[in-house]
């Protein structure tokens, strides 16, 4: 996610920011700014700064450019994503379907924000156990991304990598291999996400180790470690 300078304030910082509420007739440029703090938290974890955060640019976006904006519509998708992190999982899918629906409506199901709001929520799917749904959701999301939107080498690379973690779980352990370390390397903004994605990847070769040693499967873990 890109941020700017603000974006990269020490926590304390942030924490300033989350205690301010945003006048009724705010600034673009101090949305953006409370935004790119939103999304620096989540990068480094702060899932309780970062919700304070987007809840406020959601609420200012909504009332200054309306509901179904893209941009009011982004800072629901990352204020789900968030949510469900912090355990408030059926809340957080009911606000992806939401913005899932709409854009798809008012954009269409290439739109970058759609595929976001998607990839969302079969993460949320996925941490409620419903993982069929999610495989569901990331194969399609894949299909879309290589068809619409080729050179999101990003993109790509995430809902590959969510994928790879939907099939370990179900125990389809070889394609989800495949998909986990031909795509985390594309998962390049050093955040938790790709710390959680790549431990998935370190269990499935413990596990292995432990299972038959002597087949290399401990050396690949500390690789990834």
């Amino acid at each position: 996610m890109a941020g700017s300078s603000e974006s990269r304030r020490e926590p304390d910082d942030a924490g300033r920011w989350c205690s301010c509420r945003l006048p009724r007739h705010v600034h673009p440029s101090t949305l953006n700014t409370r935004n790119n703090l939103a999304e620096a938290a989540e990068i480094r974890g702060d899932y309780a700064g970062a919700d304070t955060l987007h809840a406020q640019v959601l609420e200012a976006r909504r009332r200054v450019l309306g509901p179904e904006h893209p941009d009011a519509l982004r800072s629901q998708e990352r204020l789900a994503f968030v949510r469900g992190k912090l355990g408030r999982t059926e809340e957080a899918e009911a606000m992806a379907r939401e913005v899932v629906a709409v854009l798809t409506r008012t954009k269409g199901p290439s739109f970058w924000v759609t595929i976001e709001a998607e990839d969302v929520l079969g993460y949320l799917l996925m941490e409620q156990g419903r993982l069929p749904e999610a495989e569901g959701i990331f194969r399609r999301l894949r299909e879309t991304l290589a068809r619409e939107t080729p050179d999101d080498e990003f993109s790509i690379a995430l809902t590959g990598a969510h994928l790879g973690a939907v099939l370990a779980r179900q125990g389809k352990r070889a394609e989800a291999e495949s998909l986990l370390v031909e795509n985390l390397p594309g998962i390049n903004d050093g955040g938790v996400e790709r710390d959680y994605l790549t431990g998935i990847l370190v269990d499935m070769y413990d596990d292995w180790d432990r299972a038959e040693p002597g087949k290399g499967d401990g050396a690949r873990a500390a690789e990834w470690r």
